[in-house]
């Protein structure tokens, strides 16, 4: 279960944001502190059970995340012309820019029931993460990573 509110109370507005350190590429570390990362991997696995791993130099998920995944559910559930497919189509959902997080096909597969998630990047290490946050929250056959060129776009 999706405790919307609980995720949002507990992290509060920009808490990630709050957290943001000086990118210091000598030593490998990115936008987003040890402990930013540790708190919303925290919260999002005691408030919606979704484990993801939030590596330092990508952005952390805030709190907005689900209800946009429960605002996308909502227009995935209005009804539609029954000439406009000829067949259901493949994908329920597609995200461009999945990013390693892979937050928003998790979460709208953990609380909203999405079961057919296309997700493509540019960056390969971020679908290399990605595709660990899909095995960790046991959703690598409801959701399909494909990366694409720069210019594919």
């Amino acid at each position: 279960m999706c405790r919307t509110q609980a995720f949002h109370d507990e992290v509060g507005e920009g808490d990630c944001n709050d957290n943001v350190a000086t990118m210091d590429e000598e030593e490998g570390h990115g936008p987003w502190t040890a402990v930013a990362r540790q708190r919303t991997h925290d919260r999002l696995k005691a408030t919606m059970g979704i484990s993801v791993q939030v590596p330092c130099d990508r952005l952390c998920p805030t709190p907005g995340r689900l209800e946009y995944v429960q605002w996308v559910t909502e227009l995935l559930s209005l009804p539609t012309s029954p000439t406009i497919y000829q067949q259901q189509p493949k994908y329920q959902v597609v995200d461009m820019g999945v990013s390693a997080s892979c937050i928003y096909p998790i979460m709208g597969c953990k609380c909203a029931g999405w079961t057919r998630v296309l997700g493509s990047d540019i960056d390969p290490s971020s679908l290399a993460i990605a595709h660990m946050n899909l095995k960790a929250n046991n959703m690598v056959s409801q959701v399909h990573l494909v990366q694409v060129c720069d210019g594919e776009r």
